[in-house]
């Protein structure tokens, strides 16, 4: 949470489960500072993959986006892609 004060990250892909502070709180929190709501959160999880636990995420704790594990490279980088603004590529 402090670091994403600090950096202002333009998307944070977390973990549902991590020590201290799982993913969907961690979200809840940065959605609920006024300091840090515009950051786009993704959680990730290979434990929960029902819909309703997705929904819940998604809904309740207000995350961008729900991924289950194993997430295949290509289809992380198109998730990241459609969240993130492209910067442009100067000649």
């Amino acid at each position: 949470m402090e670091l994403a004060r600090i950096y202002q990250p333009d998307l944070i892909l977390t973990d549902h489960m991590m020590p201290h502070m799982d993913g969907k709180h961690l979200c809840r929190r940065i959605k609920e500072d006024p300091d840090t709501r515009n950051i786009k959160v993704i959680v990730m999880s290979g434990l929960y993959k029902k819909d309703s636990q997705r929904i819940e995420v998604l809904r309740d704790y207000q995350a961008d986006d729900y991924l289950t594990k194993p997430i295949a490279f290509d289809k992380l980088g198109e998730v990241l892609a459609s969240w993130l603004t492209p910067v442009p590529v100067s000649p």
